[in-house]
């Protein structure tokens, strides 16, 4: 969001204002509220557990948790301020959201503690627990929502974390490791409805009527560096993109989400029973048409920068020189037949009048030095291929997301 000022008069502007911040006309650019440290990330926790600001004394509001109406949702922020390692919470059903005074007998607004270093956060599946990612003390914080505090025991992860994803038809979470490159898999934590909403959060058990705490996680190895992770809202299915993979993995964490599929790599949930492309097709490392040949083993890829069928991305030819069928029936298919190379890809019956010289992929040479030659190079795209030096693939994907149906965006 932009944050204008209005050349005639002064005016205040919401600027996130789940984070409560101004901008005066004299400003361009948003000035946080001081209970906040260090802002990293923000989470919705949506759900069963709904709350009330009650005014407790002039200009000051204690939060009061209850169950939610029938056909009326929670809507709870929090914030994660990474300096002060704790989170701020904000009621945002209410016509003035604003961060939260969570005990009115400490000066100032006070939030909830969390871990070392939090940087993520996420809502379980039903409202009733959220979630904490915290990068130095390499844990999971969860946080009762009925209660507005911290569980005493924190889910030690086996590594530096990343990212951190909630399942949200069912209980589970899942954290990206970065190092070694990792997805830990845990069943998740669940709170039951306190039978006493009215008592002091300060004084109540957090960890009351919580289950799942103490149970152990599972991991998965990753092949690349991963850099953000998202849960399908319904189908038991994570997807993660890489720092340095030019593609995007799909996680099934249960048995209900392998349906018609199975582990690439064989064995059991939670396992990758997908790779989708995000790149050219043709150094991606993906299969991306089906037919069981990849990159250079697939007759219709001309080059690294190619796509392996018509649907793809940077489709070079069409027609006759990329349909992976011998049409002149010379006994050469597609990008191997020199013809399609003379005619740009307009056929494969061209005749050649004057022959082009050797291709690098066909002169007996090694060209790139790695003691391989033309076709036992698996660098070359083909015998009429112009290099043997390795494909460098696309890569540098940042953020993830899916849309309200689940779509990715």
């Amino acid at each position: 969001m932009t944050v204008r000022t209005l050349p005639t008069r002064c005016h205040l502007a919401a600027l996130l204002a789940t984070l409560g911040a101004l901008s005066a006309c004299s400003q361009t650019s948003p000035v946080p509220v001081e209970s906040l440290s260090g802002p990293r990330a923000i989470a919705l926790v949506r759900g069963d557990v709904c709350m009330s600001a009650i005014e407790v004394a002039e200009l000051v509001e204690a939060p009061q948790t209850r169950a939610c109406n029938e056909g009326e949702r929670g809507a709870i922020a929090l914030t994660v301020n990474t300096n002060a390692n704790r989170v701020g919470v904000i009621n945002l059903n209410t016509r003035s959201p604003n961060q939260l005074d969570l005990d009115d007998a400490t000066p100032g607004i006070t939030h909830l503690s969390v871990g070392k270093g939090p940087m993520d956060a996420a809502s379980g599946h039903d409202g009733t627990t959220a979630f904490v990612l915290n990068q130095q003390s390499q844990d999971v914080s969860v946080l009762n929502m009925w209660r507005l505090n911290t569980l005493s025991a924190t889910l030690r992860l086996p590594g530096p974390p990343i990212k951190l994803t909630a399942r949200q038809d069912r209980p589970g979470i899942a954290v990206a490791i970065a190092d070694p490159p990792q997805l830990w898999v845990h069943p998740g934590v669940t709170c039951a409805q306190p039978s006493d909403l009215s008592v002091d959060r300060r004084l109540a058990d957090a960890d009351a009527g919580c289950q799942g705490a103490s149970e152990a996680g599972a991991t998965l190895s990753l092949p690349g560096a991963p850099v953000d992770l998202v849960s399908a809202p319904d189908r038991g299915l994570t997807y993660v993109i890489y720092a340095d993979r030019p593609f995007m993995s799909v996680l099934a964490m249960d048995e209900d989400a392998l349906a018609d599929r199975a582990c690439l790599s064989g064995g059991q949930v939670p396992c990758e029973v997908q790779r989708i492309g995000l790149f050219t097709g043709c150094s991606d490392g993906v299969d991306n048409d089906g037919d069981g040949l990849v990159d250079q083993a697939d007759p219709q890829c001309y080059g690294p920068r190619g796509a392996e069928s018509a649907e793809g991305i940077s489709r070079r030819f069409a027609d006759a020189c990329a349909d992976g069928v011998d049409n002149d029936g010379d006994g050469l298919t597609d990008r191997d037949d020199p013809e399609c190379l003379a005619s740009e890809g307009a056929s494969e019956e061209t005749p050649l009048a004057n022959p082009a010289p050797v291709p690098t992929c066909d002169d007996s040479v090694d060209n790139d030095g790695d003691g391989l030659t033309d076709a036992l190079d698996p660098d070359c795209y083909g015998a009429q291929g112009g290099n043997e030096a390795p494909a460098r693939p696309l890569t540098g994907l940042q953020a993830l997301t899916l849309d309200e149906l689940g779509l990715l965006a």
